[in-house]
């Protein structure tokens, strides 16, 4: 049975139309009422579906669903204030903070290891594709449905502290990043729109990212030691204001 349904990410409402229960049931924290504004529409169909079975030979139904909704959000997010971000997001003490990384790097590990040393003190927003939201004074975090593997998110917001981007390390080690490679980090995570109005929106969001939020580059282990470090180094400057 296909459902049409709304929901809400950060400040966008969205209409779904022809998700499957499974895909609904993933959505239930950020559904919000049919009679409510949207301000854009993402549906799934079958030549949608085709393409993405195509693209990854094998995917499943539930999968290639999930990734062809994915991908009309990226596309329409922009025009609202709004770009999706893949990495690992958490709330520590009034701050949101990003781990990034290739898949299999580690971040879920290292977010683990924070939630190990400092306990309910850490938030999981957003556990794979976290949502940031160009404020007028802030850039906001929020979640959203696509969780990754493990599924952690929580209906959270709070303005964004700073960026990490990890790599494997046998000793510990974190220092900032700045400009040009700074930018490249972020090229990295940040999936860029095909519509042109879009594109350009994400690029100048991209650019207020680099210009206001700091960001480090972190070789880590998987030590308590690595949450102690990098918590260290982003809360310092995670807690001025932005």
């Amino acid at each position: 049975m296909n459902h049409s349904f709304q929901m809400r990410l950060a400040h966008s409402g969205i209409r779904v139309i022809g998700a499957s229960e499974q895909f609904k049931t993933a959505c239930s924290s950020f559904l919000t009422d049919d009679s409510a504004p949207a301000e854009f529409t993402v549906s799934v169909d079958p030549e949608r579906m085709k393409a993405e079975q195509a693209e990854v030979p094998g995917i499943s139904a539930c999968c290639a669903e999930s990734r062809c909704l994915l991908k009309q959000v990226i596309q329409e997010l922009p025009q609202f204030r709004a770009i999706m971000f893949h990495g690992a997001c958490i709330a520590y003490e009034g701050r949101a903070y990003i781990f990034a990384a290739p898949s299999g790097t580690g971040k879920t590990t290292h977010v683990r290891l924070w939630k190990q040393q400092f306990g309910d003190k850490v938030t999981v927003i957003n556990g794979d594709k976290p949502v940031l939201y160009m404020g007028d004074t802030t850039i906001e975090a929020f979640s959203s449905p696509w969780a990754g593997k493990e599924n952690w998110f929580t209906p959270f917001t709070c303005s964004l502290g700073a960026i990490c981007f990890l790599e494997r390390g046998e000793q510990n080690s974190i220092s900032p990043v700045y400009g040009e490679k700074a930018v490249e980090c972020l090229f990295k995570q940040i999936p860029l729109p095909q519509k042109r109005e879009s594109l350009m929106l994400t690029l100048s969001y991209m650019d207020r990212i680099v210009t206001t939020v700091p960001m480090y580059i972190m070789k880590c282990n998987m030590t308590l030691e690595a949450a102690e470090m990098s918590c260290k180094a982003l809360t310092v400057i995670g807690k001025l204001p932005l």
